[in-house]
């Protein structure tokens, strides 16, 4: 009911059934209020409201919070939450913390080997940046391995491979990955 409430622009009301649902122990709920709250441009409510989504076991809740403390340039609170959104099994905390999305810090020098973790771990989008970073940094066999891992679930990946075929002469073969994807061999898919 309250996506509906969202959807229908009545974020009053959302934001009082997320508290209902939240009362009764739903820390989703805690965290779409401290969504709520971030959209609106109040910092400090959402910081509390991801704390507490955080401390009830909501391990999205600890990324976002590393987020808000990233913008606000507390880089080294950000890197412990990233580090304690890992441990507590959030597939993206190693990719955020190898490259976070603010420009107040740089990526680390330990970001291949940090995207590196995080791939096993289900971030397909770590693997598409980890291919990226290999793609720059001359290895282009090496990043064309990564993004056929990653091309079933990346768009960036698709999108990377068939740019690659495309440079190679080979149009149609681009166009088969970009429109079919790969098969299971990782050769580009044909509509048949």
């Amino acid at each position: 009911m309250a996506t509906s409430a969202i959807a229908r622009g009545r974020y009053f009301p959302a934001a009082q059934l997320y508290r209902a649902a939240a009362a009764v122990g739903d820390p989703s709920a805690l965290y779409r209020l401290a969504d709520l709250r971030e959209q609106a441009e109040d910092s400090d409510g959402a910081e509390q409201l991801y704390r507490e989504a955080a401390a009830a076991g909501d391990p999205s809740a600890l990324n976002r919070l590393a987020d808000l403390l990233d913008k606000a340039g507390d880089l080294d609170g950000a890197e412990q939450l990233y580090r304690e959104a890992d441990a507590a099994r959030d597939p993206w905390a190693l990719s955020r913390l190898a490259f976070p999305g603010s420009s107040s810090r740089p990526a680390t020098p330990t970001a291949e080997q940090l995207y590196s973790e995080a791939a096993p771990a289900g971030d397909l989008a770590a693997l598409s940046d980890l291919a990226y970073w290999r793609e720059h940094a001359g290895d282009l066999d090496g990043a064309e391995q990564l993004y056929r891992q990653a091309a079933a679930g990346s768009g960036f990946a698709r999108r990377r491979l068939a740019d690659r075929r495309e440079q190679a002469g080979d149009h149609d073969g681009a166009s088969n990955i970009w429109r079919f994807g790969l098969t299971a061999e990782e050769q580009p898919a044909s509509p048949y």
